[in-house]
């Protein structure tokens, strides 16, 4: 491969990571990407049939590259969506031992997540704790970890059962 091409192809990773990572799969992202996808990546892949016919390679592997890379800054994104839930989860998992030693001294859970002073911030900057609601009523506690890829959708962590169950409305 001529390093001019392989200069291209790592220039549109990078821009679908970048562009990953903005739009993280949530379900504009994939709206849009989708939407594009038909708008765009659909009609070049029949202009890279027509050139492949007409035997211009280069031209039919360009127009199959960009049909590509938006499929692949959409997949990107799916995949950056998957490790937030995951690492929300396993933040809130974190509280647990907290949550219940707080319980064994006040006999009570915390209201609010930010009424406890003992409880670790979330660890690090990139972690989008606007996924995370929790819920108490002082005898037991949830916690909700949306799933911005779904408008009614998400995982819910319940005091009682000490696992996660995937819920949609």
């Amino acid at each position: 491969m001529k390093a001019k091409n392989t200069i291209w192809i790592a220039v549109a990773l990078a821009v679908a990571l970048v562009l990953a990572a903005l739009g993280r799969g949530d379900w504009g992202h994939q709206v849009f990407s989708l939407g594009v996808l038909l708008w765009l990546g659909l009609p070049l892949l029949i202009a890279a049939s027509a050139l492949a016919v007409k035997r211009q390679v280069n031209g039919a592997l360009l127009c199959i590259g960009a049909a590509g890379f938006i499929a692949l800054q959409l997949g990107f994104g799916m995949a950056f969506l998957r490790w937030d839930i995951y690492r929300s989860q396993q933040y809130c998992e974190s509280l647990v031992p907290i949550l219940d030693d707080i319980y064994l001294r006040q006999r009570q859970y915390p209201p609010a997540l930010d009424a406890e002073p003992v409880l670790p911030p979330p660890p690090s900057w990139q972690f989008d704790t606007g996924l995370i609601n929790y819920y108490s009523d002082g005898a037991t506690f949830s916690f909700e970890v949306a799933n911005p890829a779904e408008i009614f959708g998400g995982f819910v962590y319940h005091h009682d059962a000490r696992e996660w169950q995937e819920w949609r409305d």
